[in-house]
């Protein structure tokens, strides 16, 4: 008598079934953008596996953001600029948007340009370029932490942390130098001022002499 035994079907890891996710990476024509991302090699297949990860990261975003701004307001500099312009309640929600945003699996343009609005919106507020890399750095933290405890395949726990890194460093590069050029505007924008001053008090002195001599 033979006894044929069903033969289970190993189930499929994320990286596999990351294969079939529909991504939109779409980066304009003429960019050095271009060259950044092929530096740090950001690839069609990370963003499907980024795709992938999303319904990890929406499951447990509330987690993620209230640990975010658990460490954040315990600097009392950081704290200060919240009460200023917002309130913590109020960046939770948009925070927990941006985060999403991230793992819907699209890099286009309009991906790019919300990020440099951020930047503005940083160079605005006060909020200097140490303090923003190392929010980020406490973001990627509990990316790492999460993914540690979801996921059991070691490939794709490995997988998680290239392709998380990656997007996130492409985030990084993209709010850095937006906050660069804002700053170097607003350096200029000083400096203008300052050179009125001085043709003010120059012409000021030229008139006083004048005066003296008439």
């Amino acid at each position: 008598m033979l006894f044929h035994m069903k033969i289970r079907k190993k189930p499929l890891t994320l990286t596999e079934k990351s294969l079939t996710n529909q991504i939109h990476f779409d980066i304009p024509p003429g960019l050095e953008l271009s060259k950044q991302i092929d530096v740090i090699s950001l690839t069609k297949s990370d963003l499907t596996f980024i795709k992938e990860l999303e319904p990890i990261v929406t499951e447990h975003i509330d987690v993620i953001v209230n640990q975010f701004y658990e460490n954040i307001t315990r600097q009392p500099n950081l704290q200060q600029i919240i009460n200023t312009f917002s309130s913590v309640d109020k960046l939770k929600m948009t925070f927990k948007k941006f985060i999403l945003e991230l793992f819907r699996g699209i890099i286009d343009k309009e991906f790019i340009e919300k990020r440099i609005k951020i930047a503005h919106v940083h160079v605005k507020v006060g909020l200097n370029t140490k303090w923003y890399i190392s929010a980020f750095q406490n973001l990627s933290n509990s990316m790492i932490d999460l993914f540690d405890k979801q996921i059991e395949n070691r490939m794709d726990f490995v997988n998680s942390i290239k392709s998380v890194s990656k997007l996130l460093n492409l985030e990084q590069q993209l709010v850095l130098e937006a906050y660069e050029e804002e700053m170097e505007k607003q350096r200029k924008l000083q400096e203008e001022k300052r050179n009125k001053i001085r043709q003010v008090g120059t012409t000021a002195e030229e008139l006083a002499a004048i005066a003296e001599e008439t």
